[in-house]
């Protein structure tokens, strides 16, 4: 049964263990009120029946709600109560500021939230000057954000953002506080030239255990692929891209990684992977340090991938698993990678993959050790396995889910473009 917020599908609420409790001590006492008389009264069986029928409907209602292996029912809660923001599309924990945490507003503004008492209170951390993110479906604005590994000690943090027709990687610097945005200029590193407002990727971070900064990017917009830049392994557009930031090197603002994949001049030497259509949201496993991107679909199917050196995510060549456009016959791009798993557009419960990050809170959770994956569109949540097995979760509000995080005590949030809200996720 599909359950929302906390309620089952039917409207009636998730009963908790308390209730549950509450109707075996019932039928406990109608058994106990017929063993005391010396003739069964049928009036009295029939209480005995109609306790013990409401127990197990009790218990069927309370595995509907938390699944079959008693776990809690998932919910959601507001983070940081009376802190609104706008269009928030990335959280996550500041680094050496205990208790602070960085949100992403699509428009251009970057925010600080902590606790001043017993209130979450918004502060500002900066600005960036972007084009579009302010309304609707615009996929442009200020997108992609990570702090360099060392933040704490040098300050540098990266932003990724539309401008002008351009996707731009930017270094910046925070003040002494680790608060603010010290106002020194920002260092620009990557400035591609983007043909159309849409597919601009989003997500930058650094690789758990080879700290260089990978970067999401789309393959340009419009439709199809018009431009051919996702099987085009000298474009920097339709790729995960890979850079050291720590260091300079031929004439660029970063150095190459000498362990990527196109260094013999068969590709960009930025690249890691091609093939992708928009990897819009995606993060990396903590402890395995795999890649899990979720890639948005173009007419048929959206995706969850596992980006590896060199791989080839199929686009636009393949949809998902299936030729693109559909019934093509060479569908079979050179270093395939399938996806770990695939879900239908349209009346299939699919609009717009948006990934997540794989859960790694408590060990003796169900959930340990998935990916969390949503959906943009219907607002849909799974729990979805490497061997794409995958669990419907109950649903947040109708929030048009743009991103998911989660902070170093394992705690998960999700947030989206329709809510000033940002959901911490209970029960998971």
């Amino acid at each position: 049964m599909d359950k929302v917020a906390g309620f089952a599908k039917t409207g009636v609420p998730c009963m908790n263990l308390s209730e549950l409790d509450w109707w075996k001590t019932r039928g406990q006492g109608a058994t106990r009120v017929k063993r005391s008389l010396s003739m069964e009264v049928p009036i009295r069986s029939f209480f005995g029946l109609l306790a013990a029928a409401a127990l197990l409907a009790a218990a069927a209602l309370l595995a509907s709600c938390s699944g079959t292996d008693g776990t809690k029912p998932v919910g959601y809660e507001d983070a940081f109560p009376g802190a609104g923001f706008d269009r928030p599309v990335f959280l996550a924990e500041v680094p050496g500021a205990t208790g602070a945490f960085l949100v992403l507003e699509q428009a251009g503004t970057i925010r600080i939230v902590s606790r001043q008492g017993s209130a979450w209170v918004k502060r500002e951390f900066g600005k960036v000057e972007v084009t579009g993110g302010a309304s609707g479906g615009d996929e442009r604005g200020l997108l992609g954000f990570a702090f360099h590994p060392d933040f704490p000690s040098n300050r540098k943090y990266y932003c990724y953002y539309v401008h002008d027709g351009s996707d731009v990687l930017a270094e910046g610097t925070a003040d002494s506080t680790l608060l603010k945005d010290s106002g020194s200029p920002r260092r620009i590193l990557l400035d591609i030239p983007d043909p159309y407002p849409n597919h601009n990727g989003g997500t930058i971070g650094f690789g758990p255990k080879d700290g260089f900064l990978y970067i999401g990017i789309g393959d340009g917009g419009s439709a199809g692929d018009p431009h051919g830049n996702g099987q085009n392994k000298n474009a920097l557009l339709g790729k995960m891209l890979r850079i050291d930031v720590n260091g300079r090197a031929g004439g660029k603002g970063y150095a190459i990684p000498a362990d990527n994949p196109f260094l013999d001049g068969s590709g960009a030497p930025e690249a890691w992977a091609y093939g992708l259509r928009n990897p819009w949201k995606w993060s990396f496993d903590p402890v395995t340090g795999e890649l899990w991107a979720g890639d948005v679909g173009q007419d048929r199917f959206e995706e969850v991938d596992i980006i590896e050196r060199g791989g080839n995510y199929g686009w636009n060549v393949t949809e998902g698993k299936e030729c693109y456009p559909q019934g093509g016959s060479h569908c079979d791009p050179p270093g395939g990678k399938p996806p770990v798993w695939t879900y239908g557009r349209g009346s299939k419960g699919g609009t717009s993959v948006t990934g997540g990050v794989v859960l790694r809170g408590d060990p003796a959770s169900p959930y340990f050790g998935s990916y969390l994956v949503g959906d943009y569109g219907t607002n849909n949540v799974w729990s979805l396995r490497k061997n794409g097995q995958a669990t419907p979760l109950a649903k947040p509000p109708a929030i048009a889910i743009s991103s998911f995080a989660a902070d170093s005590q394992g705690a998960i949030y999700v947030m989206g473009v329709d809510s000033p809200v940002i959901y911490r996720i209970t029960g998971l």
